[in-house]
């Protein structure tokens, strides 16, 4: 505990991107560096104990913020620990036990790619893609639009479709007949002033905002709640910076879409 603690007071040096974390969210990526060798070699059960160690420091030093969702990171390489003997045997029943649990916690981030990586790996099984097919093809539609805006929207609009595509999932432009899933949205990008973030930087920053009003699974005949994303970058430039923040929006975006995807289906 001593050892992990010790490296918890580190600092968390971010290349550029500052996404929009919390000092107490910048502690749990620490963490997640020193699970990543653990998680790298699927030794779970070692990840495990890294992870319930962060979670017992977190509760320590108050940093009640994060808790849940460290708790729900705890559960998630818990289970990968459990049914790890499926992992290489069943791909459709590990990634079953993985990503139910997931479905049913509330957080909607999670350090790592546990989540992306089991869901990839479903979709290359026949039982996968047949539990998924009604809610395989997502589109999104910009609600609100400014005329001044048309042309960052489809650039955010194609940033957002690479990560939706990343997960597994399919794209089609707005208006294909043949969609599954209407994500209805807005975006913004402003600067953001160093002195909010608690910080002393002398660089540009930038705060993309990703908000989904509302998530409509058309096959199904269900609309559920929207969500909000964002990610704040530091870069030389203003425009690197705005489109850095852009990026890592769309691809929290994308990572949230996927929880409702597994709310809806399993």
């Amino acid at each position: 505990m001593m050892a992990l603690t010790m490296i918890l007071l580190v600092p968390f040096a971010s290349a550029g991107l500052l996404d929009s974390l919390s000092p107490d969210e910048r502690q749990v990526a620490i963490c997640q560096q020193v699970a990543a060798p653990a998680e790298e070699n699927h030794d779970y059960a070692r990840a495990a104990g890294v992870w319930e160690a962060c979670l017992a420091e977190s509760r320590r030093t108050g940093q009640s913020a994060v808790a849940d969702m460290l708790q729900d990171k705890l559960a998630i390489i818990q289970a990968r620990a459990k049914a790890a003997a499926w992992r290489t045997t069943d791909a459709n029943r590990y990634a079953l036990a993985v990503l139910s649990v997931a479905a049913d916690q509330r957080s909607t981030f999670y350090p790592g790619t546990d989540i992306p990586d089991v869901f990839r790996a479903w979709m290359q099984t026949e039982s996968g893609k047949a539990r998924l097919e009604p809610a395989r093809t997502v589109t999104l539609v910009w609600e609100g639009l400014a005329p001044a805006q048309k042309g960052e929207a489809d650039h955010t609009a194609e940033l957002f479709r690479r990560h939706v595509a990343d997960l597994g999932l399919k794209w089609a432009d707005a208006g294909h007949p043949d969609v599954d899933v209407i994500v209805y949205a807005t975006f913004t990008v402003v600067p953001v002033d160093a002195v909010l973030l608690g910080t002393a930087a002398t660089l540009p920053r930038m705060e993309a905002k990703f908000e989904a009003t509302r998530v409509r699974f058309r096959t199904l005949d269900e609309t559920t709640e929207g969500f909000r994303v964002a990610a704040v970058a530091e870069e030389a430039e203003p425009s690197e910076a705005r489109e850095q923040a852009l990026r890592a929006a769309c691809e929290r975006a994308a990572g949230r879409l996927l929880k409702q995807v597994l709310r809806a289906i399993l």
